[in-house]
């Protein structure tokens, strides 16, 4: 395990919360729903307040990259929800920071093997042009072989606190998602990993695949 300290610049909201329902999606804001009507109420947030994929380039409706699974503190009614970006040139590799977790002292945030890359964005729509099939396997992505771990303490999340120091931990092996302890005895952060070992999260089946046991 690989412990080090760093500097990171991303975008936390806590929002204080009493009774919601949410529909969340990972590359766009949540949105509030009426539990009665299960009408849409409002986007969470400003729009100015999410960071946009890009940066650089202003488009009428922004993709935004966040979670679907914001988690809840129900002992001090906030909700957590992440935001994060990529430049142009990392568009291509983008790896997922799918799941977060929270404990009564820390926001935990994971690298995940949920890779997002050019045979995701693109599918193959000639599959019997071998150079083709060829060209997409050696452009794809390949998952991390190691998970990465990013540990704030929630004290540190500040109003108006743009850049905050994140706590990195490296285990071994692929893995996606986990849940996390809420109470932090003697400062220790208990997590429960699933590894997902040689397993991509981000692939499906195409109608052109063949198997590799069956030999179709």
């Amino acid at each position: 395990m690989i412990i080090e300290k760093r500097s990171s610049k991303f975008l936390i909201m806590n929002i204080l919360v009493n009774i919601l329902m949410l529909l969340t999606y990972d590359a766009g804001r949540p949105h509030e729903i009426d539990t009665e009507t299960l009408n849409v109420v409002t986007p969470v947030g400003y729009r100015a307040e999410w960071q946009a994929l890009f940066k650089s380039i202003n488009f009428p409706f922004n993709s935004i990259l966040s979670t679907a699974h914001p988690n809840f503190d129900y002992h001090t009614g906030e909700m957590f929800t992440v935001n994060y970006g990529r430049s142009l040139n990392n568009f291509l590799d983008v790896k997922a920071n799918y799941p977060f977790g929270i404990s009564q002292d820390y926001v935990i945030l994971m690298d995940t093997s949920f890779m997002v890359g050019i045979e995701q964005i693109f599918n193959q729509p000639l599959p019997w042009e071998e150079i083709l099939e060829q060209f997409r396997e050696q452009v794809k992505t390949v998952p991390s072989f190691n998970s990465s771990l990013y540990i704030v303490p929630r004290k540190n999340l500040k109003e108006g606190l743009e850049v905050v120091v994140a706590y990195k931990v490296v285990i071994p092996l692929e893995s996606c998602h986990f849940l996390v302890d809420y109470e932090n005895p003697d400062q220790k952060i208990t997590l429960h990993v699933s590894h997902i070992c040689a397993w991509d999260v981000a692939e499906w089946i195409r109608p052109y695949d063949r198997s590799a046991s069956m030999g179709d």
